[in-house]
């Protein structure tokens, strides 16, 4: 009976209470809660949400019920590990058309600021939680 990988051993379970594993759980968090959050505010349409849509980029509810989707996908992915890297990579893929809407349309004043902001964090997060739990990605892919 052994406790545990001997020298030169390598074992296939990651250290979930690692501190490298506490901050991909941390940035996971973040980047679910936000994109859970924004998500459904896609599906309700308030006004904020409609003025985005139809007025600004000109796209209209089918467009942030896309997104919404999207979003809610990525935003659950990104929490179980094994998912973790797609998830990110959708959640940055959206954020990259957030902030690039901010850039070329909504500008940064007053509450479009606060997006822009929050879209930054989050594709921050999840560029940090997809590098941590890359190997998940790569086993995911074919053996060849």
């Amino acid at each position: 009976m052994r406790d545990g990988p001997q020298s030169g051993e390598r074992t296939t379970r990651t250290n979930l209470g690692s501190p490298i594993q506490i901050v991909a759980w941390v940035c996971s968090g973040i980047v679910a809660i936000i994109l859970l959050m924004a998500g459904v505010n896609k599906f309700m349409y308030d006004e904020t949400t409609r003025e985005i849509f139809e007025v600004a980029l000109g796209g209209g509810r089918a467009f942030a019920s896309i997104i919404g989707i999207v979003e809610i996908a990525a935003g659950v992915l990104i929490l179980i590990p094994k998912f973790t890297p797609i998830g990110g990579l959708l959640a940055m893929g959206v954020m990259l058309g957030a902030i690039g809407s901010h850039v070329a349309v909504l500008g940064f004043e007053g509450e479009a600021g606060g997006m822009a902001g929050m879209a930054v964090v989050v594709f921050i997060a999840a560029a940090i939680a997809t590098y941590i739990r890359r190997g998940a990605l790569l086993r995911l892919l074919p053996k060849r």
